[in-house]
């Protein structure tokens, strides 16, 4: 384990690990680790992004408008119809 790791979360998707890690530094300041890892046909492909507890209110704003900007397109998506039968209609 970590020595200097407060929290973790772990979400698991597909071929894909996320990992969110709050941790402390050795000056005593906190930082979010964000690491993804992905199998590979080599291997483990692994990916950090670190944010340092004096950006993390900026990047939880940035973060938050981004994912209603994300809701919003999504949402104004046209539901797709797989059946046979709706793609012979456009036909």
């Amino acid at each position: 384990m970590i020595q200097n790791l407060i929290h973790s979360e772990k979400l698991h998707k597909g071929n894909r690990m996320y990992f969110l890690d709050l941790q402390r530094a050795t000056n005593g300041s906190l930082y979010l680790k964000i690491k993804e890892s992905s199998k590979t046909s080599q291997g483990h492909n692994v990916n950090s992004l670190i944010i340092f507890e004096d950006d993390i209110d900026d990047f939880t704003e940035l973060i938050q408008k981004v994912i209603v900007k994300f809701n919003d397109i999504r949402a104004q998506k046209p539901a797709r119809n797989k059946s046979l039968k709706g793609l012979r209609k456009g036909y």
